[in-house]
């Protein structure tokens, strides 16, 4: 009985990790909006997290000290509210020039666009969000 019951709690923890262009997407998605770049860090492909490093270098230096932080930290948590109200998002992804790439959009309780054109790669059985500084 015990064996059973550990194989159903493991099939379910597998079951839960719901990995799609789509959750990806999402998860990469709040996370941005949220400025939690460690978070956004953890769907991205190499190319993103080299855009990601250099929004954090920059944010590093912008602030340093603490007046900038707090103002930062007051602005951020506002703009995180408004965000929450616009929710729940949805994403919708269509294929792009292979099965392993797609091609995503994320919309708002309105419908309204809050990101678009967002590129997913299935890179080594997982997707992940792929943007790149260079054309």
């Amino acid at each position: 009985m015990k064996y059973f019951v550990l194989i159903f709690i493991c099939l379910g923890m597998l079951s839960c990790s719901n990995d799609s262009p789509e959750n990806t997407v999402m998860v990469f998605h709040d996370a941005f909006k949220r400025m939690d770049i460690a978070k956004a860090k953890t769907v991205s492909a190499p190319e993103t997290l080299n855009f990601l490093e250099s929004i954090e270098e920059v944010m590093n230096q912008l602030l340093a000290d603490k007046d900038s932080k707090a103002k930062f930290d007051e602005s951020n948590a506002q703009k995180i509210k408004e965000y929450e109200a616009e929710g729940p998002f949805t994403c919708t992804c269509k294929n792009s020039e292979s099965e392993n790439i797609k091609i995503c959009e994320v919309k708002n309780k309105d419908g309204k666009v809050s990101m678009d054109n967002i590129k997913v790669e299935k890179i080594d059985g997982k997707w992940l969000v792929k943007i790149s500084l260079e054309k």
